[in-house]
């Protein structure tokens, strides 16, 4: 009899169990629908043994396996009390906790029952050797969170099989797995591991297949990649395999591209993996006929076909046969066809331009998570990022502002509380991403473990998105809210016969709270030592970063904030001022119920905006920081990374995504397309540039003046400096017009030296609106085009008591 040593001495004993209970099912009984038994590998290779796709026949040890084999080694007990001590953000805690559990868990005597069971069921394979991978499940798709991290055990015997199942079960408590669980709230839930046990097979060929062109996105094409040996020598990019392409309709081989190989991997006699050197001819020769790749190709379509989206695909060759070891969908392909990109109109669409990268931007791209859903706010139905090929540079579209804006004031009116109680529940997350960043903004980074370090690159991810969540809202009720008012005012005064509206609308959209410029400019003030710096350097980490990474905010940039410093009292009185003219004028006007409530929500709104930037910008900074540590690591390219999206970084850096895919991004255009908080799809090329071709607003070079909203009030003339992106802020001169798409907190620097303030874009909650009244001067937001029109000297006049902007001189 088998057994594992157990904890104590003396004559071994096994632990009777019920013997009525299913502790394991051949692949035949499973199904997709058994995640919660099977874990997502077992029940993918049980719903493809299903369909009839060849697959090396194994079985599954049940979740309930594992949570029995717990319950009778008396376990529960001993790991609740380990992780009731566990304070999670103590990242050495969570290491001994699990250094602990999986010590019980890994030395705990094997259930005679189980034992005999596993034995029963590796017999029947008839093989020498299997494959062991721990199959985690957990509801809501939370399994996930644990792809990489649960072991997996190849050329695994007889006589080894049970450690190897223990094992796996243990690492289900790794240290990001208890981090995670504490991070999601999980730490009570009910998160179970199943064991997967399959026959190894012998790869005479092996490789990787797309059933969909990765790179081209070509839906008519399917991608097969061969190698001799076996497919660990391929997933870990240690060889270049040979490479073919199969057209779908009609089915015929259209390219065909043949490596040298001048060695293989392959299983040896004592269980062992070991490189092989292969001779001349075969080295150069073509890995499978055309034969073989038509009958593949065939192969392929079948799981296209029954599992409905496109496939990567693992697979192997035996005995003139094929094998099927994983199949899953191809992440970056999830739509067919582009036809949501007809609802975008450069009429019914807000653009938003500036400098930023994927990596850096995934939280907007998103827009909004279900965390702050109710019933009448959703993410935006539709929205999209494309970022310019060869530069840092993005556009954003969101098409159903005007949805999501008048939803926000529909809300309100019904409910005032709701949207009050929607933020404190935010605000209550955004307190908690404060301290983490604080937190893990002091790490060094370089002594991580890359586990440890992958790890933290998805628990930032799964924090911020999660825990705190992106309120994407906020820019459709600016967006929305400014046009309503700006019409709802003008009727007002049409109807009273009233000539002062740019008075009422600028009086009524004042800021009102203090912004994290007013909060910056009150610390200055109090600096006082060394440690008082440097706190604020911490605080301010990411004030100089964009979506194009970290940029840091330095010792010089502190002190030279520190010599212009204005007085925080002056500031705190501007506020007091607004709010008391605000209160005057409505008391003084009968402002219907909407107006008052756009006024009311714009009051928080500005507040909520100005919270957001800091949110995206110090996820930007700490993405950056670790982004770059693993590029480092793991040489690769940042350029490159900074094209894949988090929850592609694993699959990019095991080499299951090709770096093609990235490069072709980065060269030629790139849209990601959202739909309801998700991503949809992401196209790349000629079609992404000639979408987003169509919706830039003409340019109108004989045009005399151009209009806009007011956000701050007042006259002056200057020579224009335009700045499309943060990183040509500093070519701002004292007493310049500041002409830009959108002004971000990166940007105020320049904004400091400019006499006005002209945007593109913008609501009346938006940053240039918020800092210019702050600042003190003019300015005008939402022109459209006011970046295309004016060029780099032009003399023009800033009229923000009228909202234009008119050309003096060319």
């Amino acid at each position: 009899m088998e057994l594992l040593n157990g904890r104590g001495s003396g004559n071994p004993t096994y632990v009777k169990i019920n013997t009525m209970m299913e502790l394991t099912k051949n692949f035949r009984n499973l199904n997709k629908d058994d995640v919660f038994l099977a874990g997502g590998k077992g029940a993918s290779l049980g719903e493809m043994t299903y369909a009839g796709i060849p697959v090396p026949p194994g079985f599954v040890v049940l979740s309930t396996t594992f949570d029995e084999f717990i319950k009778k080694s008396d376990l529960a007990q001993e790991i609740d009390a380990i992780l009731d001590k566990v304070d999670h953000k103590e990242v050495h805690l969570v290491e001994n906790a699990s250094e602990k559990i999986q010590g019980l868990i890994k030395n705990a005597v094997m259930p005679e029952n189980i034992a005999k069971e596993i034995k029963k069921k590796f017999k029947q394979l008839n093989t020498e050797y299997v494959a062991v991978r721990s199959s985690a499940t957990a509801e809501d798709g939370v399994e996930n969170a644990w792809a990489g991290q649960l072991d997996s055990f190849l050329n695994t015997k007889d006589d080894n099989l049970l450690g190897k199942i223990q094992h796996c079960w243990a690492s289900l408590f790794t240290p990001r797995a208890i981090f995670y669980r504490f991070e999601k709230g999980l730490h009570s839930t009910k998160i179970s591991v199943a064991v997967v046990v399959q026959k190894m097979v012998n790869s005479e060929i092996s490789g990787i297949a797309f059933s969909v062109h990765p790179i081209t996105e070509d839906r008519n094409q399917i991608i097969i990649e061969s190698g001799f040996g076996l497919g660990e020598a391929i997933v870990s990019g240690q060889i270049t395999p040979d490479s073919y392409v199969v057209e779908k309709e009609p089915r015929r081989i259209i390219d065909i591209n043949i490596a040298t190989q001048s060695k293989g991997l392959y299983r040896i006699t004592t269980g062992g993996n070991e490189w092989i050197d292969i001779p001349e001819p075969k080295s150069s020769s073509q890995v499978l006929s055309e034969a073989q790749i038509l009958e593949f190709a065939d192969l392929i379509m079948k799981i296209e076909n029954h599992y409905g989206f496109p496939c990567d695909i693992e697979w192997a060759y035996e005995d003139g046969k094929f094998y099927i070891v994983q199949s899953r969908p191809i992440t970056t392909l999830l739509n067919e066809k582009h036809n949501d990109l007809n609802r975008f109109t450069n009429k019914n669409t807000s653009l938003e331009h500036a400098d930023g990268l994927p990596v850096y931007f995934e939280m907007t791209m998103a827009g909004f998570t279900d965390r702050l859903r109710n019933n009448n706010l959703s993410s935006y139905e539709i929205g999209i990022s494309h970022f310019m090929k060869d530069e840092l540079d993005y556009i954003s579209l969101i098409q159903d502002q005007n949805k999501i804006g008048s939803a926000i004031i529909k809300d309100f009116l019904n409910n005032p509380s709701s949207i009050y109680n929607l933020y404190k529940e935010w605000a209550i997350g955004y307190e908690k991403m404060l301290d983490r960043f604080s937190v893990v903004f002091d790490y060094d980074l370089k002594k991580f473990s890359d586990k440890k370090l992958l790890s933290l690159s998805d628990d930032l991810y799964s924090f911020y998105r999660e825990e705190v969540s992106m309120p994407g809202f906020t820019d459709g009720f600016m967006f929305y809210a400014e046009k309503r008012l700006n019409d709802l005012i003008m009727e007002y005064c049409d109807i009273n016969k009233l000539k002062n509206f740019t008075e009422i609308f600028t009086t009524l959209t004042a800021s009102t709270e203090p912004s994290f410029f007013n909060e910056k400019e009150s610390d200055l003030s109090h600096v006082s030592d060394t440690e008082s710096k440097n706190n604020l350097l911490k605080k301010y980490a990411w004030l100089n970063s964009s979506y194009s990474g970290y940029k840091p905010y330095s010792k010089k940039n502190l002190e030279d904030d520190l010599k212009d410093v204005k007085d925080p009292a002056l500031a705190k009185k501007q506020l007091s001022d607004n709010k008391l003219a605000k209160q005057d004028l409505i008391k003084k006007h009968k402002f219907n119920d909407e107006i008052l409530a756009i006024v009311k929500l714009t009051d928080l709104f500005i507040k909520w905006q100005d919270q957001r930037k800091v949110y995206t910008l110090s996820y930007a900074v700490l993405r950056s920081r670790i982004l770059h540590e693993i590029a480092q690591r793991f040489k690769f390219d940042i350029k490159l990374l900074e094209f894949a999206l988090t929850e592609e970084l694993p699959l990019v850096l095991n080499r299951s995504l090709s770096i093609d895919v990235l490069k072709n991004r980065r060269d030629s255009g790139v849209l990601f397309i959202h739909k309801n908080g998700k991503l949809q799809e992401i196209i790349v090329g000629e079609a992404s540039e000639s979408f987003v071709a169509k919706l830039q607003a003409p340019e109108n070079s004989g045009a005399s003046e151009i209009s806009g909203t007011i956000a701050s009030r007042g006259k002056v003339t200057g020579k224009v400096r335009i700045v499309m992106t943060a990183k040509n802020i500093n070519e701002v001169e004292e007493g310049e017009i500041l002409v830009a798409p959108m002004t971000r907190p990166e940007h105020l620097i320049g904004m400091k030296k400019a006499a006005a303030i002209v945007t593109d874009d913008g609501g009346i909650t938006c940053h240039a609106a918020i800092v210019s009244r702050e600042l003190g001067k003019p300015c005008i937001i939402g022109t459209k085009n006011a970046t295309k029109i004016l060029k780099n000297g032009d003399l023009v006049e800033v009229d923000a008591e009228n909202g234009v902007v008119k050309i003096i001189k060319k």
